[in-house]
């Protein structure tokens, strides 16, 4: 498929579906949820456009967030007929390292909120009375004009004047002429109280690092006169970093320069094709360099037998290059082996192996020959022993000792011959009855005797199934 369009898996009026949709609109859809960190879609699977997201359906957007959703990128609430969602750690990386962004990017979401500066004052030395030439008169608030007014009722406690009242050990004479507290006080004022704990969470987290960096550190840094000055060792880490950096960058960007290439190529030849169908379904000739009509019809059988010839070519090539040794290959030619031929393996290990178990087989086999042998000289010697005495109680000559190197077979020529031989009987052979050959069943017989002799011909590998012939 073109990396111009992406398969995203959704749901949508509660059944699972795909759809194909643009890599420029689902860039745009990232970019927008990356830069603000939610993102809000209502449910309307037929609204035109996103409110925030220009030339995106909303129908786009939801898919794509529910994708993320899907791989624990993105968190999802649901509530008022409208979509929340909003980035984790983890989609944020996916994000960063998807839009190729550096790490000094954040969402917005993460963002601490910039404090208005504050205008600076001097501190006064310890003993000076003179607040009012430094700082001006005093200039009284609501709340010391509250606490300073004088409060009367009809009865109960107010009654009486509380002028000069300033709290609790705070009671200030009335002396005319300016303030001596003069120093301003500083409140600390924030319409958002989620960037407090942004930034609290943001402390903790620089403090957790840097607590891991001093307990993976191995050998302490000596004393140093600066912060910014580094070692030789940090200085080689560091090229070594920016080196495997820039070599993944390269990596990374031939990666996607030959993704670009075959996807143009892949382009390229769907073109093509589209032209060629779509002239074949108008009806015309597709025509080739002879002008002649081009055949589309593949034989996919034969392609596979030549992809499988060559895959076993190329393994077996890859197979005698690896070995020193230059063995005989039976497979290299067409011969009939008997029962005794066994295959040896091209690897030099395994056809060892082989060797010697053939041998081991051979010393095994010898071994039961020699036992079968004196199994059988013993139980001749035992036939021999009784043909002895049966001759022997008979009144007949005994036969001659047993030799277990020598010819104990008997001797048959000593047994005289009858004095003429009884003639064998001539036997005239039947003649042949003759079966007339049938007008329907000429021809039959030549093709039978045609068809055997192919059979003959025919090589084995070419041959049907044994069980073809049941």
């Amino acid at each position: 498929m073109s990396s111009a369009y992406r398969w995203v898996v959704g749901e949508v009026f509660g059944k699972s579906s795909k759809m194909l949709m643009p890599t420029k609109n689902r860039k745009a859809i990232y970019e927008y949820l990356f830069k603000e960190g939610v993102c809000v879609a209502k449910k309307d699977y037929n609204l035109k456009t996103h409110p925030s997201i220009p030339n995106v359906t909303n129908l786009e957007v939801i898919k794509a967030c529910k994708s993320l959703a899907s791989r624990e990128y993105v968190k999802e609430q649901f509530a008022w007929r409208h979509h929340y969602w909003y980035l984790t750690n983890e989609g944020i990386d996916y994000l960063r390292e998807y839009l190729h962004l550096p790490a000094e990017i954040v969402p917005s979401t993460v963002k601490a909120k910039q404090r208005e500066p504050r205008l600076g004052f001097e501190r006064m030395p310890r003993g000076s009375l003179d607040l009012a030439s430094k700082f001006g008169p005093k200039v009284e608030s609501d709340r010391d004009a509250y606490r300073t007014a004088e409060k009367v009722t009809e009865a109960g406690p107010g009654a009486a004047p509380v002028s000069g009242y300033r709290g609790y050990g705070r009671a200030v004479m009335d002396v005319p002429g300016p303030s001596l507290s003069g120093r301003e006080k500083h409140h600390l004022e924030t319409s958002d109280a989620s960037s407090l704990f942004l930034l609290k969470g943001e402390l903790y987290r620089k403090i957790d690092e840097q607590r891991r960096k001093t307990a993976t550190a191995t050998v302490k840094a000596p004393n140093r006169k600066s912060i910014l000055r580094i070692s030789k060792e940090e200085e080689k880490k560091l090229a070594e970093e920016k080196r495997q950096r820039e070599a993944r960058i390269r990596e990374l960007e031939k990666s996607i320069a030959h993704d670009e290439e075959q996807r143009k190529r892949v382009q390229k030849i769907l073109e093509e094709k589209s032209e060629i169908y779509s002239r074949l379904s108008r009806g015309e000739a597709v025509l080739s360099g002879d002008n002649e009509p081009v055949e589309f019809l593949v034989d996919f059988n034969a392609k596979k037998r030549d992809q499988d010839e060559q895959r076993l070519n190329d393994a077996e090539k890859a197979k005698n290059e690896e070995n020193d040794a230059v063995h005989f290959n039976p497979s290299e030619e067409q011969r009939v082996y008997g029962v005794s031929h066994v295959p040896l393996p091209v690897i030099e290990s395994k056809r060892q192996e082989q060797i010697q178990e053939l041998l081991e087989l051979s010393k095994k086999t010898e071994v039961n020959r020699a036992k079968r042998k004196h199994l059988l000289e013993e139980r001749e010697k035992k036939k021999w022993e009784q043909l002895n005495r049966i001759r022997k109680r008979k009144g007949l000559e005994e036969l001659p000792a047993w030799n277990s190197e020598g010819d104990n077979e008997t001797n048959f020529l000593d047994i005289p011959l009858p004095d003429q031989l009884p003639k064998a009987e001539t036997v005239q052979p039947e003649p042949k009855k003759f079966t007339p050959v049938r007008e329907w069943d000429r021809g039959k017989v030549l093709y039978d005797r045609w068809i055997t002799k192919q059979r003959d011909e025919r090589d084995d590998e070419f041959a049907p199934p044994s069980s073809y012939f049941r």
